[in-house]
């Protein structure tokens, strides 16, 4: 509904709609807040993401909506400052962002958050076997060895060996050989020689019982067992699927296993003498957004730049069993994670009853960020043949991260600043599906000669777009130039763009004050942008 009123109406007008409207607004200066930046600006809809919202007369108390969506965690840092989490669920789109001090307070960022669909999972191929006795069913632990060819290490304890990763011969023995040997985790020591962590099954009337052992090699291909106790039994007398890593000291061994058949969650241990004797940690911690009942099966990699990937099996949901899928989580210490956002693997839809289970992930050759990554399944109680997947992301850079237009004179443009935009992958094409403008100001800011969305933008390819500045007044002006994309870690990129206009403000007419309170009703408008032509209209009318 559109509303129109004489400019000799005023009196009646301030008292009645402007008031009735939001009565802060004889306060506006001192009470009303306003929100100028949300960080991120972005999110995936089945995490948790923590926000900071930064702006002005922020008090104790304090909400956040995020469109419908009440925001958790909500906490006023200062007044100029909230920090909040937008809560995993919400479907994907894009959101106001709003604060309210008090029902008379309030403040929208308007397109102030993206909510994302999580990213789509990794596309699997076939491996091939060479030998008579065909494919494994699944491998727990692969290396990558000094002359860049693999070995795989299998359930049953033995290996294959393999120039490329991808064809594979038939498995050899590695001289362990006892009843219910399962699992082998393999790493190699820093004197060189190889140590194996492997479980030993034994089958009784109650829950299965699991316990790890260890054995030493000095080729990697014939293994002694060496103690013969067990050096590690995990709760309940169960612990399974085993994977190995130094952390960050380099002397120190971290076991990532599964504990307690009944209740079955990954656990880590740590040893300071290769092996021999573990202090266990007790289970690790992932948080960030809903998994389910169980999480298993841990394979864990550590990153160029020191932090640690953990991929694990898991349901979907919080309060499901079975139906399992390859997610992954990210921290800094190998101990408390963070959930990423989407599965790496899934069962596939059109097999009723499957599974995929025992990531195991290797370093490509000569790189620093590319992987491998191998994974069995089952459907029923029928194992799938081994399957390989090699993760291919576009990545996005666009720099800089903000522009500054400067002063630009009223009713004048600026020169336009260009932004290039790169995929710096080298395997697969970026898709930018839009580019936008939003924030506080995006009207006084126009995007031009844009090139980027016409087409996928292959590896190493660049496209570019320009951003000019107009401004309708003189006052700081910002807006957000927003860039979305298929990059799964940044789908969507925000640049900050300000400027300011100066010179002699245009005068504003009633109908204009109008024109904006009409447009803050229909969304496209903030309360804040009224109050700035009705004081326009006060100080300069037509």
């Amino acid at each position: 509904m559109r509303i129109f009123f004489s400019k000799h109406a005023i009196p009646f007008l301030i008292s009645l709609a402007i008031l009735t409207i939001n009565p802060s607004f004889y306060s506006y200066g001192a009470d009303l807040p306003t929100i100028s930046s949300v960080t991120p600006s972005s999110g995936f809809n089945d995490l948790n993401t923590t926000i900071q919202i930064s702006g002005i007369n922020f008090q104790t108390g304090a909400t956040v909506e995020i469109g419908a969506t009440s925001a958790t965690d909500v906490t006023v840092v200062s007044s100029t400052s909230i920090t909040a989490t937008v809560p995993y669920g919400i479907t994907a789109g894009t959101y106001d962002v709003k604060v309210t001090n008090s029902p008379a307070h309030s403040a929208t960022l308007l397109s102030g958050f993206v909510v994302n669909s999580p990213p789509a999972e990794w596309t699997s191929q076939t491996l091939t076997w060479t030998g008579d006795r065909g494919g494994e069913t699944t491998s727990t632990c692969t290396l990558v060895l000094p002359n860049n060819t693999y070995r795989m290490y299998n359930p049953g304890i033995g290996f294959r060996s393999s120039e490329d990763g991808l064809t594979w011969p038939d498995s050899t023995n590695t001289n362990i050989n006892e009843m219910g040997a399962t699992n082998p985790a393999v790493i190699t020591l820093k004197d060189g020689t190889y140590l194996m962590i492997y479980g030993v099954q034994q089958h009784t009337s109650g829950p299965p019982t699991e316990r790890q052992y260890r054995a030493i090699s000095t080729d990697g291909i014939y293994f002694n067992k060496e103690p013969t106790d067990a050096v590690l039994t995990g709760e309940n007398d169960f612990a399974s699927v085993p994977d190995l890593i130094y952390i960050n000291d380099d002397t120190t061994l971290r076991l990532y296993y599964v504990s307690n058949s009944l209740q079955s969650h990954i656990h880590t241990a740590t040893s300071t003498n290769n092996g021999q004797t573990w202090t266990e940690e007790g289970p690790i911690s992932i948080t960030g957004g809903p998994i389910g009942q169980q999480d298993v099966d841990p394979d864990i990699i550590k990153l160029a730049d020191g932090t640690y990937r953990l991929f694990f099996a898991t349901p979907p949901g919080p309060s499901e069993l079975g139906n399992l899928r390859i997610r992954s989580a990210i921290s800094t210490d190998g101990r408390n994670f963070t959930l990423e956002s989407g599965s790496r693997i899934i069962p596939s839809p059109s097999e009723p009853g499957a599974i995929v289970i025992d990531p195991d992930t290797v370093l490509l050759p000569g790189t620093t960020d590319k992987y491998r990554f191998y994974y069995g399944g089952m459907i029923g109680d029928t194992p799938q043949v081994l399957r390989v997947a090699v993760p291919r992301f576009p990545n996005i850079s666009v720099p800089p991260d903000s522009h500054d237009f400067g002063n630009v004179s009223i009713g004048s443009t600026s020169t336009a600043q260009t932004f290039t935009i790169t995929n710096t992958d080298t395997d697969t094409a970026l898709v930018i599906s839009t580019i936008t403008l939003a924030g506080v100001n995006p009207s006084e800011f126009s995007i031009q000669n844009e090139t980027c969305t016409a087409q996928p933008i292959p590896q190493s390819w660049t496209c570019t777009c320009q951003v000019t500045f107009s401004p309708a007044s003189a006052s700081a002006k910002s807006a957000i130039l927003r860039i979305q994309s298929n990059d799964p870690d940044t789908p969507t990129k925000d640049i900050a763009l300000t400027g300011t206009g100066t010179g002699e403000t245009t005068c504003k007419s009633w109908s204009d004050v109008i024109a904006e309170y009409n447009k803050y009703v229909s969304g496209t408008s903030t309360w804040s942008e009224v109050i700035n032509i009705y004081n326009l209209y006060v100080t300069n009318p037509c």
